[in-house]
C-alpha cells in the first residue's frame, strides 16, 4: 500500500515537472520567434562602420513653427522646399534654404498622419489621417501665389485611418493605404478600385521594375512584420 502511494506521488511529481518544462520551452520558443522577427538593433559603432558618411552629417537648418507632433516630411520636386504635417492641424511648406515658412495650410482635421507632395504634373499634395479621408490640395496658379493652396478633392471610402499615399505618373492617380486593411487606387476623374486585404498598412512605396515601365507596382508595409507586392495595371493582388 505504501509503495503504491509512493509511486503515485512520484508520478504526480513527474507530471508537474513535465508541465513546468513545457511552459519554459513555450516561453523560450516565443522569445526566439520574436527575436527572429525583430532583429536586435545595431550598435552605433557598427552602424557607423557600415555607413561612414554618417559622420559627415551635420545639422544645417532647424524648421521651427509647429505646435504639435510632426508626423511627416516630404521634399518638393525642386529640392528647395520641404513640406511637413503636424498634429497641430497644419501643413507647412518651408523654404529649406532659409528655414522660413513659405506657406501654411490649415487642415480640416488635426489628426493628420502624413502629407505627400506630387513630383510630376500639377503641383498637388495629399493628406490623410484619423478622419478616414484622403484629401487633395492644389497649389495656386502662377501669378496668384497669394491665394495659397486650396482644397481640390476628397476621397471617401476607407473604413479606417488613412496612413500613407503616393501619387502615380502625372499625378492623376493616387494610391492610399489604410488601417481598414485595404490599399486604394484612386483616379481623380473616375471611381476608386479597392485593393488587397491582409493586415494594417502603415506606409506605401511606388516604383517601376527594371525594363518594365508600363507596369506599376506598389508595396504596402504592414504592422504584421510582412510586406506585399501589388500590381495596379491588371487589378490589385497580393504576390
Amino acid at each position: 500500500m505504501e509503495e503504491a502511494v509512493s509511486e503515485k506521488a512520484a508520478l504526480k511529481q513527474k507530471v508537474a515537472d513535465a508541465r513546468l518544462q513545457v511552459r519554459e520551452l513555450s516561453v523560450r520558443i516565443k522569445e526566439l520567434l520574436v527575436k527572429r522577427m525583430r532583429p536586435s538593433p545595431m550598435k552605433i559603432e557598427e552602424e557607423q562602420a557600415l555607413h561612414p558618411q554618417l559622420d559627415r552629417l551635420k545639422t544645417r537648418r532647424k524648421l521651427v513653427g509647429h505646435f504639435g507632433k510632426v508626423v511627416s516630411l516630404t521634399w518638393a520636386r525642386d529640392s528647395e522646399r520641404a513640406m511637413t504635417a503636424s498634429q497641430d492641424g497644419n501643413v507647412i511648406v518651408w523654404n529649406a534654404l532659409t528655414a522660413k515658412k513659405a506657406e501654411l495650410v490649415p487642415l480640416k482635421s488635426s489628426w493628420v498622419m502624413f502629407a505627400e507632395i506630387s513630383q510630376k504634373g500639377p503641383e498637388l499634395f495629399a493628406t490623410g489621417g484619423l478622419d478616414n479621408v484622403a484629401t487633395i490640395w492644389k497649389a495656386p496658379q502662377e501669378g496668384k501665389e497669394d491665394a495659397g493652396y486650396t482644397l481640390a478633392q476628397e476621397f471617401y471610402g476607407h473604413d479606417g485611418y488613412v496612413c500613407g499615399a503616393r501619387f502615380l505618373g502625372d499625378s492623376s492617380r493616387l494610391i492610399t493605404t489604410s488601417g481598414d486593411a485595404t490599399a486604394g487606387l484612386w483616379d481623380f476623374k473616375k471611381s476608386k478600385a479597392r485593393g488587397d486585404k491582409d493586415g494594417d498598412r502603415i506606409a506605401v512605396s511606388v516604383f517601376f521594375l527594371k525594363n518594365n515601365t508600363s507596369s506599376k507596382f506598389f508595396s504596402p508595409k504592414f504592422v504584421t512584420w510582412t510586406f506585399g507586392l501589388l500590381r495596379s495595371s491588371k487589378g490589385t493582388r497580393r504576390m
